[in-house]
């Protein structure tokens, strides 16, 4: 292949839309091997132990916040500075920098949670796994949870490369690995829930081995061998330092719910909770693509000064949150029964988990329209004001969430969350854009949210009208999907980006 060619074909390859895409393909498949892995380990280790499960997801969201920014920061940087040959030393240097932070701070996590298994064992109730059991299922927890802090640092340096694609390879892989080993491990070795968290450390283990291959191996070469710069590490401290605020009142808002749940309700019932929330955050998984594809674009732009362009690409990415993420969101909480009858086919869990589903995944959808506005802040380097609007709302939740909680259970607890959404959606997009893209206010409450949230809420509503229960589980399915599809073809329609495209698309083939 000629050189040119070849160039061209890396910039088509690795271009914001062909990572954006790389993204989902890699983000979609993984979830769907985990969400049709769950139905068949769940019998093997029981919904207590499932109730674990959503405390180590809750814990492991928890602990990232000692990640200090450092991830994002690392995306950040090796957007701007890779660009620039003269810096390519410095970038190594910066990797080295960032990876020596990290696995000292997993190392720490890794030993005090350990240290701390019998305290958090001793305060669950459980009818089903013994104090010892427990002990030894947060032990083996504490080594997964350590493992995350590598794994989150390699990742970020691959998007900061604009290597989504390869690390969509490597998430789809190791999807597979994780939820589908352990059904074989539960099956032919031990159905037991030690089994079941020991697969789970050994999966993180060979992730970040082959994570941390993969950005050594894409970091540009470098005049010398890559090494520990404090000079590094303080510089870009203070924007890191101020992330890891933000992350620390990011995860106390949405975690602070599952914490004090599973010290209210019996585990089997926080089980259920457990299942709706990691249902509905699936979201997450749609929405992270579209983040990591667009912070490092928007921060290049955010340098150059180009404001006409900086405006095209925000509205795209909130307009491809909007089209992605609600039509989803809607099947979800239109259709909350029937989706966990056909994922899950337990009757008690339907019962006890379909309204937790549909007010988590509202919650959820609320909080996605905010992801781009926030990667537009981090272009900027200013940090403020999700930092403070955050702190207020850790200060106002947890008091909300033990009263709502305590009167209403876990549906109260899951209320908070919308509640504070909207809230953050009236109150800080008004006060973002008078600093950032302040013409692009009413644009981004009119095209990027109102028409695209008003077409799938009305085409999901009549959808609902005219679903036909059944109990087959394949006409279930065409439903619920013939009802995603009219959602999508709504927000696609409602959304002035994706609608064009469509339409050059369509005169380009005729």
């Amino acid at each position: 292949m000629p050189s040119r060619h070849l160039t061209s074909f890396i910039k088509r390859t690795f271009s914001l839309r062909s990572s954006v895409y790389a993204g989902f393909a890699g983000s979609g498949l993984s979830f769907l091997i985990y969400i049709f892995s769950v139905p068949f380990y769940l019998p093997y280790i029981g919904i207590e132990a499932y109730g674990l499960l959503g405390f180590f997801i809750s814990f492991q969201a928890l602990l990232t916040v000692l990640d200090l920014g450092l991830t994002v920061t690392l995306t950040r940087e090796l957007a701007v500075r890779g660009t620039e040959s003269e810096r390519w030393q410095e970038v190594r240097d910066l990797v080295r920098t960032t990876e020596v932070v990290q696995w000292g701070a997993a190392l720490i996590i890794g030993a005090v949670s350990a240290a701390v298994s019998p305290l958090f064992a001793g305060s669950l109730y459980s009818q089903e796994l013994s104090p010892e059991t427990l002990r030894q299922c947060f032990i083996i927890m504490s080594v997964a949870l350590s493992l995350q802090f590598p794994i989150s640092l390699y990742s970020g340096g691959l998007f900061g490369l604009e290597r989504q694609v390869l690390y969509s390879v490597i998430n789809v892989v190791f999807g597979l690995v994780r939820n589908v080993g352990v059904i074989a491990v539960l099956h032919f070795v031990s159905a037991t829930p030690q089994s079941f968290f020991v697969w789970q450390a050994v999966s993180a283990g060979l992730q970040v081995i082959t994570l941390a291959g993969c950005l050594w191996i894409s970091l540009p070469q470098g005049r010398g061998r890559a090494k520990f710069r404090f000079d590094l590490l303080k510089e870009i401290w203070r924007f890191s330092s101020g992330l890891g605020l933000i992350s620390i009142a990011s995860v106390l808002i949405t975690q602070i719910d599952k914490f004090v749940l599973i010290r209210i309700l019996p585990l089997e019932i926080f089980g259920y909770y457990a299942i709706a929330g990691i249902a509905a955050g699936g979201l997450h998984r749609l929405i992270q693509p579209i983040f990591q594809a667009f912070l490092p674009r928007l921060s290049q732009l955010a340098g150059s000064g180009n404001e006409t362009e900086l405006a095209r690409t925000y509205h795209l990415g909130c307009q491809l949150i909007a089209a992605v993420v609600l039509p989803v969101s809607a099947i979800c909480i239109f259709f909350s029964r029937e989706v966990l009858w056909l994922w899950q086919r337990d009757p008690a869990i339907v019962d006890n988990a379909y309204l937790l589903l549909a007010l988590l995944t509202a919650g959820g959808a609320l909080n996605s329209m905010l992801f781009v506005p926030y990667a537009l802040q981090l272009a900027f380097g200013w940090t403020k004001l999700n930092l403070y609007s955050l702190s207020a709302a850790v200060v106002l939740s947890v008091p909300m969430i033990v009263i709502l909680a305590n009167r209403y259970g876990a549906a109260g607890a899951a209320t908070v969350w919308i509640i504070f959404n909207i809230s953050f959606i009236l109150i800080l997009i008004p006060i973002m854009h008078r600093r950032l893209l302040p013409a692009e206010k009413w644009n981004w409450y009119l095209d990027d949210v109102l028409k695209p949230a008003s077409a799938v809420i009305i085409t999901a509503g009549l959808c609902r009208l005219l679903f036909v229960d059944t109990a087959s589980r394949p006409l279930l399915a065409a439903e619920l999907a013939a009802a995603w599809a009219a959602a999508s073809a709504a927000a696609a329609g409602a959304s002035w980006y994706i609608r064009n495209r469509i339409l050059s698309w369509a005169r380009d083939k005729a």
